[in-house]
């Protein structure tokens, strides 16, 4: 008997995953299908639970464990923009803009949109309700916030 579950992988996609023995899982992905090491469960793939799980665009509310301040964070993608320069009759060199937030950067509708590869976003991902967190900022020190709830 054929077993398939559901597993999120660590950017937030969801992919089927076949258990064929006590060694190996077939990761169905995008189509494809991939022969992998089963101790990669847990560490590159994640086991769904029924509880909500933090992903890109989530909105979570946490509690600030300092200070008892709740907030609601949008968790943003990171986006890139390659341009590229003509000098004669050749293009040459680029210069990449990064935006850490989404398009509607800052604070909207009572919601503060965090980026994914803040201190903050990559602490939150993959996440559920209830879980307490440590943020390590910039300047050395720390932020322990609990989710409150997933949305």
């Amino acid at each position: 008997m054929i077993v398939i579950k559901e597993y999120r992988c660590l950017n937030g996609e969801i992919v089927k995953v076949e258990i064929i023995n006590n060694n190996h899982i077939i990761v169905h992905y995008k189509g494809e299908k991939y022969l992998r090491n089963k101790s990669i469960i847990g560490k590159t793939l994640f086991p769904i639970q029924k509880r909500d799980v933090i992903t890109i665009d989530s909105i979570v509310e946490i509690k600030n464990l300092l200070n008892d301040e709740i907030i609601k964070v949008k968790i943003c993608d990171v986006h890139t923009v390659k341009t590229y320069r003509r000098m004669g009759g050749s293009y040459y060199g680029n210069s990449v803009k990064i935006s850490y937030i989404g398009n509607n950067s800052g604070f909207k509708d009572g919601v503060f949109n965090v980026s994914s590869v803040s201190p903050l976003g990559k602490s939150l991902l993959n996440r559920s309700n209830g879980d307490e967190i440590l943020v390590s900022l910039p300047d050395d020190t720390f932020e322990k916030y609990k989710i409150i709830s997933v949305c």
